[in-house]
């Protein structure tokens, strides 16, 4: 049995050379979102015991969900390098039927968190994958070391 099949919404990270896969699941298509956000964290962070100090409103919206994917993850990478400020948590709806979405990232500065792996330089286009699969939406993405 695969993580898969005994939960309806989640995540894994694999190894690949010198990055990492994170494939995610979930019942709608901003729940794979978030899983995917919260599977690159944990590619370099355990953020487990770490209060959110700050929300940081998220908007992101484009024709293609690759390129909706691109720029959440994207927006996480730069949060980390350009704030020092590390995704503890997040909640995203799709606000409307183009595909845009809003919500909130719950972040706390690097210090108050464990690093546990490189920090993502971003993620790649190579093997990015985002679609609904019947009854649930699955995303993979190369996370960039």
């Amino acid at each position: 049995m695969t993580d898969e099949t005994r939960t309806e919404t989640g995540h894994r990270v694999l190894p690949h050379t010198a990055d990492v896969i994170v494939e995610a699941w979930a019942s709608t298509r901003s729940g794979c979102l978030e899983e995917l956000v919260r599977g690159v964290v944990e590619t370099f962070a355990d953020t487990r015991h770490a209060a959110a100090t700050r929300e940081v409103p998220v908007e992101v919206g484009a024709a293609r969900d690759e390129d909706v994917v691109v720029a959440l993850l994207d927006d996480v990478c730069y949060l980390l390098d350009a704030d020092g400020l590390v995704v503890v948590d997040v909640a995203l709806e799709e606000e409307d039927e183009d595909g845009n979405f809003d919500g909130m990232f719950f972040v706390a500065p690097v210090d108050a968190v464990v690093q546990t792996g490189a920090v993502p330089k971003g993620v790649s286009r190579s093997q990015l994958q985002f679609a609904s699969d019947g009854p649930r939406w699955r995303g993979r993405v190369l996370v960039d070391l």
